[in-house]
């Protein structure tokens, strides 16, 4: 029995996506199993569970209220049903449901099932992607509407949204726009998919009309501007300029995603035409504030562009330690561009070998996929910088390729004309 509710304990705490490491976690894990399930749950009870209190064995009742938060009818149903945690026997649950065809509302319960464990993100995205694959409308409707995808985590969400984004790349784009528009109005998928997985490198393609499919069909505030910032970044990257430099902050922007929110400061820093105390002022308010892992994405790039090294140099001091912690599932992204930050701020104060430093340490290849692409050009770019400073020419020349082949792949020609005060003239393209 003990091995038994141990794993029970164990899944609980992966709906719950609440590491229980003190008493103030178990009072949040007891308030969503009561909210979730309707059921009362002695505090006790928990602490007893989790080690901070003398173990003793659980009642039945205990046992069927955490079942019942899993999704289970009854303690008895959760063994019967444990399998389903098992990534190989999920896996070919998987396979059977694909061979069958259509998708049933049982089915997507032993997909909320699966979503338990993490570990079957993977499995579950690659299988929906083969439905999306087959244009299977109905399916995917029933998919999307019934899949509990709000207690999943943000790493496994990106790597849902990521998977799916690409099964969309593999079918004609006037199919996969068909798709959309039957999917987008299902919150479920619209925040799983294109809310989750900026696609940067088809914001001139396919992305780019799902951004306006998503502003069309959708009242909702936040991603009516969500759309519109979008929107302005490719009309700005693509060397255009901001169309629109009026967009304001929704009355709710506390609840936004500390992404968006930093997306918007980078929008509002781009769109200044001479250097703005006020705005920078209200930027440092704002970093004390917010999750700056998330804050800092959009933010730091801006600061970049704009050469705002003072004030980039101020956030950088203040939060350098948060900023380089490992152990977050966006780490690699996070940290890349903190270090192209870092090897600006060098190049700015002609430190070189810092700065020089600071990029060789980048893992671009392990940055989330929806960002590699355009952390490329900033990377590639910084390296320009340096190369030109030192009179390189051989990395000046090889920095320039790279750089316009990230260019042509993107259509951001913005970097093409901020490259040139940095290349050397032996490194200018022969056409």
């Amino acid at each position: 029995m003990k091995f038994e509710y141990s794993h029970l304990v164990e899944d609980v705490q992966k709906k719950a996506v609440i590491p229980v490491k003190g008493v103030r976690d178990v009072k949040l894990l007891k308030e969503d199993i009561e909210s979730v399930t309707g059921l009362t749950i002695s505090y006790n009870t928990l602490r007893r569970l989790f080690g901070f209190l003398e173990r003793t064995t659980p009642s039945l009742i205990t046992l069927n209220i955490l079942s019942q938060y899993l999704g289970f009818k009854s303690y008895a149903n959760y063994l019967n049903n444990k399998s389903n945690f098992d990534d190989w026997y999920f896996y070919q649950k998987l396979l059977h449901m694909q061979t069958s065809g259509n998708i049933s509302a049982e089915d997507v319960k032993l997909l909320n099932i699966g979503l338990l464990n993490t570990l079957n993100i993977a499995p579950i995205a690659s299988f929906i992607g083969s439905v999306v694959e087959r244009y299977d409308v109905k399916s995917l409707s029933v998919i999307f509407s019934g899949l509990a995808l709000d207690k999943v985590p943000e790493g496994p969400q990106m790597k849902l949204g990521t998977i799916l984004s690409h099964a969309f790349l593999r079918i004609s784009r006037e199919t996969a726009l068909a798709l959309y528009k039957e999917l987008l109005p299902i919150d479920s998928f619209r925040n799983m998919v294109p809310l989750t997985y900026i696609d940067y490198s088809n914001l001139n393609t396919l992305y780019g009309d799902v951004v306006i499919l998503i502003r069309a069909l959708n009242s909702n505030v936040s991603d009516v501007f969500f759309s519109n910032l979008i929107l302005e970044y490719r009309h700005f990257f693509n060397g255009s300029g901001f169309q629109n430099k009026e967009i304001q902050l929704p009355k709710n922007s506390n609840s936004l995603h500390h992404v968006l929110l930093g997306r918007y400061y980078g929008y509002k820093i781009m769109a200044s035409e001479t250097r703005d105390p006020v705005l920078l002022k209200e930027i440092l308010r704002q970093c004390k504030q917010r999750n700056m892992t998330h804050f800092s994405q959009e933010l730091f790039l801006a600061l970049i562009l704009k050469n705002e090294m003072n004030t980039l140099a101020t956030i950088l001091d203040l939060y350098y330690e948060e900023l380089l912690e490992s152990d977050r599932w966006n780490a690699k992204t996070t940290t890349a561009i903190t270090l192209i930050s870092l090897a600006n701020l060098n190049v700015f104060t002609n430190d070189l070998k810092p700065a020089r430093r600071n990029l060789e340490i980048v893992e671009l290849e392990k940055a989330e996929m929806s960002y590699h692409n355009y952390l490329g050009l900033f990377y590639h770019f910084t390296y320009l910088k340096i190369s030109f400073a030192e009179n390189n020419k051989k990395e000046n020349a090889s920095s320039l390729v790279e750089l316009h082949r990230l260019i042509t792949l993107t259509g951001f020609n913005y970097f093409k004309t901020i490259s040139i005060p940095f290349i050397l003239k032996s490194s200018a393209p022969k056409n």
